[in-house]
């Protein structure tokens, strides 16, 4: 079995030459790129662990932030009106008729 391979315990350092031949920043450069495009799985879902929480926290104060808004719109608006009712009401006085201008019939009432 030791004859299949060959082991050098000290190889020889390799000359500039060699060294030389072998650089190929275009082909290193190819390997990061293609390695940083794709994450694992475990990496993505980490970083969702990180971000979801915080985005739904933001979502949620957002919304208690339109909720009391509107709460203390509606406190600070002053009461409306109540309508007229019809009962105790002479439609002429409601006109802007005196009282003392009005036909008997709705003077007596």
């Amino acid at each position: 079995m030791a004859e299949k391979y060959r082991l050098k315990i000290n190889p020889p350092p390799p000359t500039d030459e060699e060294i030389a031949a072998r650089k190929n920043f275009d082909r290193v450069l190819g390997q990061y790129r293609r390695t940083a495009k794709s994450r694992s799985l475990h990496d993505t879902i980490s970083r969702l662990n990180k971000s979801v929480p915080v985005f739904i926290l933001m979502l949620l104060l957002a919304l208690l932030i339109v909720y009391f808004g509107q709460v203390m719109r509606r406190r600070n608006q002053p009461a409306p009106k109540p309508a007229p009712t019809q009962t105790g009401l002479n439609p002429a006085t409601a006109r802007g008729a005196a009282p003392d201008q009005l036909p008997l019939s709705l003077a007596v009432a």
